[in-house]
């Protein structure tokens, strides 16, 4: 059998060995039960049996799966349960016990079922290959290597996370902390700019710059340096003996450590690994440099007054430590009063992170590209200290970058960078971005930066509503800074948003005070608390690493709308992912007839498509301007309001696509227009406030035709009760500072609805014909949707 050709790779234990699983596949039809009774057949339900092994260091795994369920079982000396090693003459037995049972018949879905099986049999079958004792340990469990090409644009899919029903993680109590000695590696400056980014290699050519950074000093003066006199002056910028740019690194390390000696990585592995990277922030403290005059203070004809300078010495002027904003130690590694962050709650759960300063980057003002820069040299950095100091047991090929404010934006960016190295390449699965900037967004369209399906990384936005930094206020989805929302909407790849309400900007960082620029962000006016914040942070980015490098299918629940966060705070979803995935709709411009699929679109008079950036009601305190209402600048679908029969919006199903058994859900994108009222002075914000929570959820009906001609409907009502945690806007007002007004600064987020597709009863789910959707929109308060999927989970 295959499972035989494995033995030897199964147990060599090889560090580094490539996993090679060998799988054998035969179905069952008699009943069997696992130990404990729990029960895998039925009459009308026959399972599916898959057993493999192979792998790095051993490895047993037990598959059954039902067509729409699946239970499955590892046990695995190195995997995230890593419980039992398997010798080859274990290996052998189970494939003679796996011969008798089910015979030679292979891949073949009804393979040796006429042999049969026995209760008895089958459960002594079960005990003995998952009831043997543990050894704890952790690494790496493999799925079944199922792709899924999340928009049908992309000619290289994205591996789809493998899960289970059960899923016991294995934690890990006793943590480590290490602060590198201080590396200087060799790094540019660049200077982002859409028609010609300026990029200094040389300490030459950074001290010929004519590019200039102002700062702001007394009396309402400012102080103009030439940028690369500024960096090479600073303490975060050198040149080498050959005039080479490098740049400081300073980074800090939390790991699971073994509880004899916490110097030493946990027993176990290969442990996967993420970067964190800061935000922009003061680099230094006191703010301005120490320089001398270069001339006069000049008047300019608006009023503003500079003065050119010389940056003279750093002497003494200390470094902010942004980057230990994400973990409870200080730079030497004690425990702060503080207690346990993200770094913790990540190297809890068996992940190694490393956290960088960019601060190299935040005294330049600079946006993305040096950033990504820093990002890859701390994964640079960890991986030339995973041989000695951590026992060569770090895992590369799971990666994960992580990034707050402009970090956010540009580990998208050193996700591309890292796709287009030619050596050292890291194999960087899941991406995270904090409440980000998106300053690409208005650039042309090649140039802006998205997680796409050949990236093969999974994506995830955190953002929250009260943001007083990176707030979408000014023009909105059509401004240059933007947010996360344009990120989420250009991406393709497997991905999730989680827009909190109630979070602010700086919350997510712990060496950062409350925001400034708004008060509402501050304390009080619906903004959470830090510790409920840091709570959002530990379980939904950790939640999104352990469900990609982990394997943890439970932690996919905090996305999807099944799990609720233990702060109980309301959090506005937009997802799509799972173990497949197929789009009937993504509506990427305003005049198609046919769908994404292919099929043709029906379109009844009130649907039409618009960008719904477009849709953002005026601002009453401005003729001709509108409010920042829409975060999004995606097309859709737009439903008027009608009175009598409205007709349906039809999708219709091209034959090729009409099986829709392989998938457990149909979702779309949906939000409507709700009442943003005049909210200029604090006293009209309750009326503002009670407008949207008046204001009734989106009414929609769903049908699915099959190509018999069958029909089934999932109503308005049906609908909402299959989606509990559908929110209503966030209401927010405040000091839009771009706009010089206080406004209403309510977002109307997009949010992804599912609806099973087993409520769609009576119809022939493997030949649909047409997907219908039918609006009731409210007058003044249309419906829009976007993104209609399908899914299984």
């Amino acid at each position: 059998m295959l499972a035989r050709q494995a033995s030897d790779d199964a147990v060599t234990g090889a560090r580094g060995s490539k996993h090679r699983a060998a799988t054998s596949r035969m179905s069952l039809r008699a009943a069997a039960l696992l130990p404990g009774g729990t029960e895998l057949a039925s009459s009308t339900l026959v399972p599916h049996l898959r057993v493999a092994y192979g792998g790095r260091r051993g490895h047993a795994e037990l598959e059954v799966r039902w067509r729409k369920r699946a239970v499955r079982m590892i046990r695995n000396d190195s995997t995230r349960r890593a419980w039992i090693g398997v010798s080859s003459e274990e290996i052998e037995q189970a494939d003679r016990f796996m011969e008798a049972l089910f015979g030679e018949g292979g891949d073949g879905e009804d393979a040796g079922a006429e042999q049969g099986a026995s209760e008895a049999a089958a459960e002594a079958f079960f005990a003995e290959l998952i009831g043997r004792p543990s050894s704890r340990g952790l690494g790496p469990r493999r799925g079944s290597g199922e792709s899924a090409d999340a928009e049908q644009v992309a000619s290289q899919p994205v591996a789809a996370v493998e899960g289970e029903a059960s899923d016991e993680a294995v934690t890990f109590s006793s943590l480590g902390c290490l602060a590198p000695t201080i590396e200087w590696v060799r790094m540019g400056i660049t200077l982002d700019d859409p028609s010609s980014p300026l990029r200094f290699s040389t300490g030459t050519a950074a001290r010929a710059s004519t590019r200039s950074h102002l700062y702001h000093g007394p009396s309402g003066v400012y102080y103009r340096f030439n940028l690369g006199e500024l960096a090479l002056a600073s303490p975060f910028w050198r040149t080498d003996g050959s005039d080479h740019l490098e740049a400081r690194l300073q980074t800090l390390i939390v790991y699971p450590s073994d509880p004899a000696d916490r110097t030493k990585l946990a027993p176990g592995g290969p442990f996967p690994v993420a970067v964190i990277v800061m935000g922009n922030h003061a680099a230094i403290n006191p703010f301005l440099p120490p320089s001398t005059p270069k001339g006069p203070v000049v008047t300019l004809p608006n009023g503003a007054q500079i003065q050119d300078r010389t940056p003279t010495s750093f002497t003494g002027v200390t470094s902010v430590d942004s980057h230990l904003g994400y973990c409870g130690f200080n730079g030497a590694c004690s425990a702060t009063a503080a207690g346990p962050y993200l770094q913790e709650e990540l190297a809890k759960n068996g992940i190694v992170s490393i956290s960088v300063s960019t601060n190299g980057a935040n005294l330049l003002n600079l946006l993305l590209t040096t950033r990504a820069d820093y990002v890859l040299a701390a994964l640079d950095q960890l991986k030339r200290l995973a041989p000695t100091r951590f026992d060569d047991r770090l895992d590369f090929t799971r990666a994960a970058l992580v990034g707050h404010s402009r970090g956010g934006d540009a580990v998208v960016k050193a996700l591309l960078a890292n796709r287009a190295r030619t050596a050292n390449r890291h194999g960087i699965k899941a991406v995270v971005s904090i409440a980000p900037t998106d300053f690409t967004g208005t650039w042309p369209p090649a140039q802006r930066l998205a997680v796409s399906v050949g990236t093969n990384a999974h994506y995830l936005v955190l953002y929250g509503s009260h943001d007083a930094d990176v707030f979408g206020g000014g023009d909105g989805a059509r401004g240059g800074t933007g947010t996360g929302f344009r990120h989420y909407d250009r991406s393709n790849t497997h991905r999730a948003m989680v827009f909190v309400h109630g979070a602010n900007h700086n919350q997510f960082n712990r060496e950062w005070a409350s925001e400034v620029l708004d008060h509402p962000d501050t304390t009080g006016s619906g903004v959470i608390s830090r510790t409920a914040q840091e709570t959002i942070a530990k379980e939904y980015v950790g939640g999104w690493l352990r469900y990609v490098l982990n394997h943890e299918w439970s932690q996919a629940g905090f996305f999807n709308g099944r799990r609720d966060n233990s702060a109980h705070v309301a959090c506005s979803l937009m997802w799509k992912f799972g173990r497949n995935l197929n789009t009937i709709d993504r509506f990427d411009v305003l005049t198609a007839t046919t769908n994404t699929m292919g099929g043709a679109v029906t379109q009844p008079s009130y649907v039409t498509k618009v960008v719904i950036s477009n849709e953002d009601p005026p601002d009453p305190a401005a003729s001709g301007a509108q409010l920042p209402t829409f975060p999004h600048q995606d097309h859709v679908a737009k439903a008027q309001p009608i009175t009598g029969t409205r007709g349906p919006f039809r999708q219709t199903i091209p034959p090729a696509k009409k099986n829709f058994s392989r998938f457990n859900l149909l979702t779309f994108r949906c939000t409507k227009k709700y009442p943003i009222l005049d909210a200029r002075a604090p006293a009209l914000d309750a009326a503002a406030a009670a407008a949207i929570t008046a204001a009734a959820l989106p009414q929609i009906n769903i049908t699915i035709e099959d190509t018999f001609s069958r029909r089934a409907t999932v109503d308005a009502a049906a609908l909402l009760s299959a989606n509990p945690r559908v929110r209503r806007p966030n209401f927010r007002a405040g000091d839009d500072f771009e706009a010089g007004v206080r406004r209403n600064l309510t977002k109307i987020t997009m949010e992804t609805w599912q609806v099973p597709l087993s409520r769609f009863r009576g119809v022939n789910l493997t030949s649909v014909r047409a997907v219908e959707f039918d609006f009731d929109a409210a007058a003044g308060q249309p419906i829009y949707v976007d993104t209609i999927s399908l899914i299984r989970l």
